[in-house]
């Protein structure tokens, strides 16, 4: 078997257990050499609400993935100007990984969403599609989605609907920082800690 390599690719505002865990399944489901996370610099389907300054993200998931070796961050969609389209991600790991099998991770919400995605067959064309089950996402709606798709899209998609601990959601963790509730064993201390002395999500 050759090189392997997962792309998760997502806001990350902030990250969490829901995200590490869903890297986790990708690399056990498809057996990954590595997964790389990749925080958005302009997330163009969150128009309109605002979004934590790049560097903090980057910064918070630097933090959480630190100490397990199967997992990476990349700044380069930071680092490109305008919106982040995954079409242009996962062209760029292609040119850094000619040879490898590339899975581009996404959660069964955004799968519902990826027909309307810039160049989505372009993407199906470069990479293989892992998506974890989220919750509010039915199995009966996921599989409408695919069986609507094109069928060389449908063998390159994969579901998972057995993810651990995927309930949390950035949204959530936002809503209760600014209520002021707990967020232990939401997310990592470090990056609780992170939030707390940066004061984000007030």
């Amino acid at each position: 078997m050759g090189r392997r390599i997962g792309i998760l690719g997502g806001t990350f505002d902030p990250p969490h257990y829901g995200h590490l865990t869903l890297a986790q399944e990708a690399l056990l489901h498809a057996e990954l050499e590595k997964v790389i996370f990749v925080p958005a610099g302009q997330p163009p389907h969150k128009p309109g609400r605002p979004v934590t300054p790049a560097v903090d993200r980057l910064q918070m998931l630097t933090l959480a993935v630190a100490g397990d070796e199967r997992f990476a961050v990349s700044s380069w969609e930071i680092e490109q100007p305008g919106p982040s389209f995954t079409v242009n991600t996962v062209s760029h790991f292609r040119s850094i990984y000619p040879d490898a099998e590339l899975f581009f991770i996404m959660g069964t919400d955004s799968l519902l969403e990826f027909t309307t995605w810039k160049q989505a067959g372009e993407i199906i064309r470069i990479c293989r599609v892992l998506a974890g089950a989220r919750p509010g996402t039915r199995k009966e709606e996921v599989a409408s989605v695919l069986m609507a798709m094109p069928r060389e899209w449908q063998e390159k998609i994969t579901v998972m609907y057995d993810v651990p601990g995927f309930y949390v959601s950035s949204t959530l963790l936002r809503e209760r920082i600014k209520q002021g509730l707990p967020v232990r064993y939401l997310l990592p201390d470090v990056v609780a800690a992170y939030i707390e002395e940066k004061k984000l999500y007030r």
